[in-house]
């Protein structure tokens, strides 16, 4: 996790960086539930998105005109220090998360 060129990032900047591209605006939610949650705990800020969507996400690169969006895990990728993503527990959507070392 101690990886030099995150070490000096702002933290704060990059949680609503990698936060906005992952939370979907609300307009395009379509009647879906949706829910982020942050933790900070031992030096790192945790933050987990759950859907009802059970498809897991998959990286891509998305093109430069492309206006669908696909952003999101290539910026959780270039600015987290760990992320995964895994079906819920309760059979019903996915969780994406996410951790940020942040400086005391």
């Amino acid at each position: 996790m101690d990886d030099p060129r995150r070490r000096d990032r702002d933290g704060g900047a990059a949680a609503q960086r990698v936060g906005d591209e992952r939370v979907p605006p609300r307009q395009s939610l379509t009647g879906r539930e949706i829910r982020a949650r942050c933790v900070l705990e031992d030096g790192s800020l945790r933050i987990a998105v759950t859907d009802a969507n059970e498809a897991l996400p998959q990286p891509r690169r998305p093109s430069p005109d492309d206006e669908s969006g696909g952003r999101g895990l290539t910026l959780v990728a270039a600015l987290a220090d760990e992320w995964g993503a895994e079906p819920r527990a309760c059979g019903i959507g996915k969780t994406v998360w996410f951790l940020l070392a942040v400086k005391p």
